[in-house]
């Protein structure tokens, strides 16, 4: 498409193919979409020296002035989520609205299984680990997972890639958190409903919706990856929210 601008950016130790479900459909409606990996994974190298959602936010922001294409509305999953509050804050000229998908944005209040997985990934065997915990993050697993699980796991085999899936883990949150009070665009936090990461994923959703003055939505049947899970789900509140704050209607166009 070449309208309004859609950054889409996957969470920690995955790719930008994420969003392979949910982009097309979104171009489809007039959208200029991009979508980007983050550093340390895909076709991004592992030659930096910070690997953390505040440094995620600033290639976010460099990334929006590199295309130069006008305000973006972010879709963020996890970690990215985080990375977009701070992408919104910082620089408010460059950002319209932000959808956060089982979003990090805080914390950490994480369930005790992602409480367990914070301690076993500072030991050599993280990457086994994370290609073990991966999977068990969906609660509908789409019919190729078990390739893009051997893609991430031929990627860790780089020892400054699996460094960067460490230091993004142990990032936290406290960039986003501390920016709630500057975001001052329109959000819709999905939340997949069964999503493991999280004690009581709904009340997280409105909880920071409310907070930074979002709305909420939970997506059924979902995990923490609503996008690629049920995405049509999603797209039937992405959709009507992108029409709305970019004030194109349903085709996407002005």
């Amino acid at each position: 498409g070449s309208g309004p601008l859609v950054l889409c950016s996957p969470g920690l130790g995955d790719f930008r193919t994420q969003f392979r479900f949910v982009a097309p459909e979104i171009a489809k409606k007039g959208f200029r979409v991009v979508t980007m990996d983050l550093r340390g994974m895909g076709d991004s190298d592992a030659t930096f020296s910070k690997y953390d959602g505040e440094h995620v936010g600033k290639d976010m922001i460099a990334l929006l002035r590199h295309i130069n294409a006008g305000p973006a509305v972010i879709l963020g999953n996890s970690v990215s989520a985080g990375a977009s509050i701070y992408a919104a804050a910082e620089a408010p000229n460059l950002v319209a609205a932000l959808v956060p998908l089982s979003g990090f944005t805080r914390g950490p209040k994480p369930g005790v299984g992602l409480a367990l997985l914070y301690v076993l990934m500072s030991s050599p065997a993280r990457n086994s680990l994370w290609l073990s915990y991966y999977p068990t993050l969906f609660v509908n697993k789409p019919a190729d997972l078990n390739d893009n699980v051997a893609a991430i796991k031929a990627q860790l085999k780089e020892p400054a890639r699996s460094k960067a899936l460490k230091g993004m883990m142990f990032g936290g949150h406290a960039h986003s958190e501390a920016r709630f009070a500057k975001v001052a665009v329109p959000s819709l936090h999905l939340m997949g409903e069964k999503d493991p990461d999280f004690p009581d994923p709904g009340k997280e959703a409105r909880e920071v919706a409310a907070i930074i003055n979002g709305e909420s939505a939970l997506i059924q049947g979902a995990g923490h990856y609503p996008h690629i899970e049920q995405p049509q789900q999603v797209l039937d509140h992405v959709l009507p929210f992108l029409a709305n704050v970019t004030g194109t209607g349903r085709a996407g166009r002005k």
